[in-house]
């Protein structure tokens, strides 16, 4: 049973139906939230080894009902969900952990990248991590990381000579930053699309003194 600033919370039901003791005592809110939880992991350990302790201490027999009833002062404004903030945590943990995946594979990327400019090889395995970079990009839902991504896809494209497929996927990308209103995406549109440029006519140059030998 809940109302807005207490819980009830029968540990353990025992055998007999007699009125419970009553102890008083003062929470962490770190326990107050593993009681709390006990109802939704009913054969959990920690709360047969929570049971083992209170009976124990207090010396309550395994035949008495075991009762836990829970007071938070009282809040005009907020109604705290214990259960609700695990989840929050676990899902705030998740998230920062692709944080920090998605930069150190721009470490890795950027790597990769710059030596992408005299090796195929390296070229490929730049596009492979921007490809991960943006499976996360998804994943976190992040519109402007996304296009970024697809603009280093693009580069490593441009490295390996398929200009036109680079050019294609620069000029989308900047009209999405267009519609987000990112100054940073259309940036780095614009950066991009000089590198390609340049790697283009540089490849023309090379081409042309092929031709000329």
């Amino acid at each position: 049973m809940r109302s807005t600033n207490r819980w009830i919370v029968c540990i353990d039901s025992g055998s007999i139906t007699e009125t419970p003791r009553q102890i008083r005592w003062l929470l962490t809110p770190r326990l107050a939230r593993q009681i709390t939880r006990f109802n939704e992991l009913p054969s959990c350990s920690s709360k047969f080894r929570f049971v083992e302790e209170v009976r124990g201490r207090y010396g309550c027999s395994p035949e008495e009902p075991l009762v836990i009833e829970v007071h938070l002062k009282q809040n005009e404004e907020y109604d705290l969900d214990f259960a609700w903030e695990l989840r929050i945590l676990g899902l705030f943990r998740m998230m920062l952990q692709k944080e920090k995946l998605m930069w150190n594979l721009s470490t890795l990327g950027g790597a990769l990248s710059a030596m992408g400019d005299y090796f195929d090889s390296f070229a490929d395995k730049a596009q492979q991590v921007s490809f991960e970079q943006l499976k996360i990009a998804h994943e976190l839902g992040d519109p402007v990381m996304s296009s970024r991504c697809r603009l280093y896809v693009a580069h490593a494209l441009a490295q390996k000579g398929c200009f036109r497929e680079s050019m294609y996927i620069i000029r989308r990308e900047y009209d999405v930053g267009k519609k987000l209103k990112s100054e940073l995406l259309t940036n780095c549109a614009k950066g991009f699309w000089s590198k390609v440029c340049f790697l283009k006519k540089a490849e023309e140059k090379q081409l042309n003194v092929v031709k000329t030998c």
